[in-house]
C-alpha cells in the first residue's frame, strides 16, 4: 500500500466536496439536496393525481402531466427552501455558525467519499481494462471490504 497518484486524485475529490460543503454550511448543503430530491419524488408520485384537474383547462393529457410535474416540483422545492430559511434563522449565533460549518465539512466529506466510492465501483466492475492500479491504493486498502459486494453486483451487469 502506498499513497500514489490515484490516491491524490481521490483525496482532491473528497477535499473539494468537503470544502465546498463547509463554505455553504450544513443547512444549505442538506436542504439544497433535500429540496431537489423531495421535489422530484413528490412530483413523480403525485403528478398523476394533479393532472386530471388540469385536463379540464388543457385538453392534452401529456401536456397536463408535464405541467403538473413541474408545478408540484416547484411548490415542494420552494416549501423546502422556505423551511431552510426559517431553520437557518435559528443558527445566527457564532457557536451555531461554527457548528453549521463543521457539520457542512463532515457532510461534504461523506459526499466526496460516496462519489469516490462510486468511481471505484464502476472502475472495478467494468471488464474492459485492468484495474490493478487501484488494488495498491490507500483508498482501496480501507474501503475494499465495503465496496466488494457492490462491485460484484455491478460486475454482473457488465457480463
Amino acid at each position: 500500500m502506498h499513497f500514489g497518484f490515484i490516491d491524490v486524485v481521490f483525496f482532491i475529490i473528497v477535499l473539494f466536496f468537503a470544502i465546498t460543503a463547509c463554505a455553504k454550511g450544513f443547512l444549505k448543503e442538506l436542504f439544497g439536496k433535500l429540496a431537489l430530491v423531495a421535489g422530484i419524488l413528490v412530483a413523480v408520485f403525485f403528478c398523476g393525481s394533479l393532472s386530471p384537474f388540469l385536463e379540464k383547462i388543457i385538453k392534452i393529457k401529456s401536456v397536463c402531466l408535464v405541467i403538473s410535474f413541474i408545478l408540484l416540483f416547484i411548490v415542494v422545492f420552494l416549501f423546502v427552501k422556505i423551511l431552510q430559511t426559517i431553520i437557518a434563522g435559528l443558527f445566527k449565533g457564532e457557536i451555531l455558525k461554527s457548528l453549521d460549518k463543521i457539520l457542512g465539512f463532515a457532510i461534504g466529506m461523506a459526499e466526496g467519499l460516496i462519489i469516490v466510492s462510486a468511481i471505484v465501483i464502476v472502475l472495478k466492475a467494468q471488464p474492459w481494462f485492468s484495474t490493478d492500479f487501484i488494488d495498491s491504493t490507500f483508498f482501496w486498502t480501507y474501503f475494499s471490504p465495503i465496496l466488494a459486494k457492490p462491485i460484484v453486483t455491478l460486475g454482473a451487469v457488465f457480463v
